[in-house]
């Protein structure tokens, strides 16, 4: 059937042709924004990815105490055996093997013994002397016998005796019963002398309650163990000691208060040979060894003794051996995974907030790609910080643990965002990294909320800075902050912190915070020229007249700079009304026409002397030398290694827009020459083909005579490109009114939209109404004019200027005839046209 079907037309071929090119477009379009998801995606799980594993891989499930106030959320058990030597029980069980060495005493003296001994020898002869002469003696006579007896006995050996005792002495008939009883007194006397009395009192002595009161005695050539009891305890000793004696009750204390003189101190305090001793007890104590087994209880924060040393030696020890146990960072709990999915959706609620809210189109890429570098940079250093905690130096020094958060840098990534981005993006960024870290140290709210507000702080005054002086400033403040939240933290937990410790802690926040603000500035032009983004800093820099490049072009092309400087004034104003970066736009406009500098002759700002060097050559290579000044203002933008902005404003600030003066040169010359007989001749001849497509009607290619482009793609650039069109044409202006400059400004603008010179750029019809509106009040404030006043002789003193107040002004010093002649298109054109 096929066969008898009507044949298409070539209309029908060509629509169908066109049909089937735009379906292979679509399904092109569908493959490529299909795959386009499929890398998006990846991206973001490879972002999610690094952040759990810079944040959370090999994290203990609780992380390590960063605050003195900071316990752990739940009751944790051991999730594997473990063995730590456990220095606090070891210390305990030195310290009490020190104290049961008791003190050590040198050679017990017996000196007193042996007297008393000799004293009683002489006390028996002495009474039994008495007891003979008493026979015969009154009363009277025995009283004075016995007060004589104990004068004597008192001076001689040095005891005293008193005289009712020496009375129940000698009442004693039987002399043997005497014997006996000071025998065994003695007896008793020896033994407790021999163990060794010591006085509690004497210096250095510092006795110890322990089981049987043994202590060690120190005796020449061997050392023994004895109990050895103080004065009090051997007087009692020695008290009941004598209750056996065969002799009455007052006898009995007569013995026990002569003898008892003999009961004094004599042993010294051996300190040297005490703490030796102490000393070996020590170290014969062996490391004490905890073993924990699997599911015991290592941390319980509702424990009355969490705080307590062996607590937190349980604590610190199966902290710091669960980051080894795990030798690839992967936990097999639940809590891992539950970690990766909060990183998980708190990415991609940041993600579509930028996507939707914050900033759109192509810039947008350019920003998740720069806050996921700056981001993971500011976790890695989080990370390093909150590994410091487990080791040795901190682990040990509770004094350099509180001030551990402290250190954290994370007012990094916000002050580098700030600068670069704005601060919306970097208040952002400050709540993504502040809720990381607060997981990393526990889940602490206090912990979010400190980072939180110092982060913001530092974005609200580093936000639109233009010095990097304002960064250092931003850090301080921001540390400030942070020093402040530690004073009130310690208020709030006043036992947890000495006001040693509270000063550290706010000296070292402040520290930190310029320390972040100084690397920042460190980071900011690598980060400007690895993602080709351009802070307020740099443009700011590059204002400068003293820049080598503008001082080139001053001296070069004078009058170039000239323009340059009336453009920038245009374009920054013209920025500020319509919401484009003002700074952005005078310092690229200073730089637009830099590469005019390596001819400017050809310029007509620069021409002296009324010589015109176009006239010289063809509209062809005047056309090809004012197009030129691109690329050699783009090769030395290179080499002056200026912003990638800057770059793109001196390729777009001339679009594809059309060399006119040259272009219609060309085409009056090609007429004339058609119109001669040669040209006649030559254009009717067959051999010379058909006109080519690119060629007009006087056979002129009309790309030629445009520039390269491309055409500006940013409001920055559109604006600077009207800018430096209307400074070129007002140059043109016979007569400077408001509505000339107005009509001229028009004009400009609606041809520019005509030859779809701002089709690539994100400006709107009302911006470039306030565009205009900013271009005529500049522009008239640019060319306005100045009254001139005539100096008048006065009649009775010539020579001499009038001081007549009421002079008459003059008109202007611009010419009052307008031109009706249209404005150029650009300034190259003006340049040409003014030749």
């Amino acid at each position: 059937m096929a066969w008898f079907a009507k044949p298409k037309t070539k209309k029908e071929q060509i629509e169908e042709q066109r049909r089937r090119r735009r379906g292979d477009t679509v399904a092109l379009s569908v493959r490529w924004f299909n795959f386009r998801i499929l890398v998006n995606a990846f991206l973001f799980l490879a972002m999610a990815t690094a952040v759990w594993v810079i944040c959370f891989a090999g994290l203990s499930p609780v992380t390590q105490q960063l605050l003195s106030s900071q316990r752990e959320r739940v009751r944790v058990v051991a999730s594997f055996p473990f063995e730590y030597t456990s220095t606090v029980q070891t210390q305990r069980a030195k310290r009490l093997a020190s104290e049961l060495v008791g003190p050590s005493f040198k050679q017990p003296d017996h000196a007193a013994e042996d007297r008393m001994k000799q004293a009683i020898l002489e006390l028996e002869t002495a009474l039994s002397q008495y007891q003979q002469d008493a026979v015969s003696m009154t009363p009277e006579e025995q009283q004075a016998a016995r007060e004589k007896l104990v004068r004597d006995f008192s001076a001689k050996n040095g005891f005293d005796l008193d005289p009712a005792d020496a009375l129940s002495l000698a009442s004693i008939a039987n002399p043997s019963v005497l014997t006996q009883a000071f025998g065994e007194s003695l007896a008793e006397l020896h033994i407790l002398v021999s163990r060794g009395i010591y006085d509690p009192a004497q210096p250095g002595f510092q006795p110890v309650a322990t089981q049987g009161s043994m202590f060690t005695v120190d005796v020449p050539g061997r050392t023994n163990v004895a109990p050895v009891i103080s004065q009090d305890e051997a007087l009692r000793q020695f008290h009941v000691s004598l209750a056996p004696l065969d002799v009455d009750a007052p006898a009995k204390a007569a013995i026990f208060n002569l003898l008892k003189q003999a009961v004094a101190p004599n042993i010294v305090f051996d300190k040297e040979h005490t703490d030796r001793a102490k000393t070996a007890a020590m170290d014969a104590i062996k490391p004490v060894v905890q073993q924990v087994h699997e599911g015991q209880v290592v941390a319980d924060p509702n424990a009355l003794d969490y705080n307590s040393d062996e607590q937190k030696e349980l604590r610190d020890a199966y902290f710091q051996l669960l980051g080894q146990h795990n030798d690839i960072g992967i936990e097999t709990s639940h809590l891992p995974m539950l970690r990766f999915l909060y990183t998980t959706l708190l990415l991609g609620a940041v993600l579509i907030f930028i996507k939707c809210g914050l900033v759109q189109g192509e810039r947008s890429t350019k920003i998740i790609a720069l806050g996921s570098v700056v981001l993971l940079v500011n976790l890695v250093l989080l990370r390093l910080i909150t590994a410091l905690g487990s080791s040795d130096l901190f682990a040990k020094n509770p004094e350099y643990l509180a001030v551990l958060p402290w250190i954290a840098p994370t007012m990094l990534a916000p002050i580098l965002i700030t600068v670069m981005v704005g601060a919306a993006p970097a208040a952002l960024t400050s709540l993504l990294i502040s809720m990381l870290f607060a997981m990393m140290t526990g889940d602490t709210l206090e912990v979010f909320l400190l980072n939180f507000l110092t982060s913001l702080v530092v974005v609200y005054f580093c936000r639109e800075a233009r010095l990097r002086a304002r960064l250092i400033n931003g850090g301080l403040l921001g540390g400030t902050a942070a020093a402040a939240c530690a004073a009130y933290l310690s208020l709030l937990n006043p036992s947890a912190l000495t006001p040693a410790d509270v000063g550290r802690q706010m000296f070292i926040a402040a520290f930190t915070g310029i320390m972040t603000a100084i690397l920042a500035i460190g980071l900011l032009p690598l980060c400007e020229n690895f993602f080709k983004i351009t802070t307020d800093i740099t443009l700011l820099e590059l204002t400068d007249f003293n820049h080598p490049l503008l001082r080139k072009l001053q001296v070069s092309a004078p009058g170039t700079y000239h323009h340059s400087l009336m453009v920038a004034n245009l374009a920054e104003r013209a920025a500020v009304e319509s919401g484009a970066n003002p700074l952005l736009c005078r310092a690229c406009a200073l730089y637009h026409d830099i590469g005019k500098t390596v001819k400017p002759e050809y310029f007509s700002e620069n021409q002296r002397d009324n010589f015109n060097p176009h006239e010289e050559v063809s509209p062809s290579m005047s056309a090809l030398i004012l197009k030129s000044h691109v690329d050699e203002g783009l090769s030395l933008a290179k080499q002056y290694k200026l912003p990638q902005v800057v770059k793109d404003v001196i390729v777009q600030h001339h679009g594809t827009t059309l060399i006119k003066f040259f272009y219609h040169k060309a085409a009056k010359q090609q007429r004339l020459l058609t119109q001669s007989p040669f040209g006649r001749q030559r254009a009717g001849d067959a051999r010379a083909g058909p006109i080519p497509e690119n060629l007009d009607e006087s056979g002129i290619d009309e790309s030629f005579y445009r520039y390269e482009g491309p055409k500006p793609n940013f409001k920055e650039s559109a604006i600077i490109a009207l800018a430096d069109c209307v400074e070129a044409a007002s140059r043109s202006l016979r007569k400077v009114t408001p509505q000339s400059v107005e009509e001229l400004i028009e004009t400009i603008i609606n041809d520019r939209i005509e030859d779809h010179q701002l089709d690539d750029s994100p400006i709107t019809i009302l911006e470039l109404k306030k565009i205009k509106e900013s271009f005529t009040v500049t522009t008239l404030n640019m060319l306005h004019s100045r009254l001139q006043y005539p100096e008048q002789e006065n009649a009775g003193m010539p020579g001499r200027k009038s001081r007549d107040k009421n002079i008459v002004p003059m008109t202007p010093l611009t010419a009052p005839t307008t031109s009706t002649k249209k404005p150029p298109a650009n300034n190259d054109d003006a340049s040409s046209a003014s030749a």
